[in-house]
């Protein structure tokens, strides 16, 4: 397990978890709070945020808690601001790779026996 996800994890789940109900994501909430730093959604915000603020990548583990602490104290409503964009960003990408499973009612009932 990458340390740096842990780091995002500690640092911003209740903002993560406050941005996916604000977004809209709610039945996303249950299993990002249940897998915490091990969900894809932290490690994809983990490397967004490595790339934000270092444009060329690679901040170690204690460089990228400094920058997170610094902002969220400098600038709270910005650190909410990019982790909801990174939210969206993040499930917008899945429902365009994702194909959709779901049955129509229909179906379902046929199915369903």
């Amino acid at each position: 397990m990458d340390m740096s996800n842990r780091v995002v994890w500690e640092l911003l789940n209740s903002l993560i978890l406050n941005s996916l109900d604000r977004l809209g994501y709610v039945e996303e909430t249950y299993s990002v709070e249940r897998m915490g730093e091990e969900h894809p959604l932290v490690i994809y915000l983990e490397e967004r945020l490595n790339r934000f603020f270092t444009p060329s990548g690679g901040l170690s583990c204690p460089e990228l808690e400094e920058r997170i602490r610094d902002m969220l104290s400098r600038d709270p409503e910005g650190m909410r601001k990019l982790v909801d964009s990174y939210v969206r960003s993040y499930y917008s990408g899945r429902r365009r790779r994702e194909p959709d499973y779901r049955i129509s009612g229909r179906v379902a009932d046929v199915l369903s026996f």
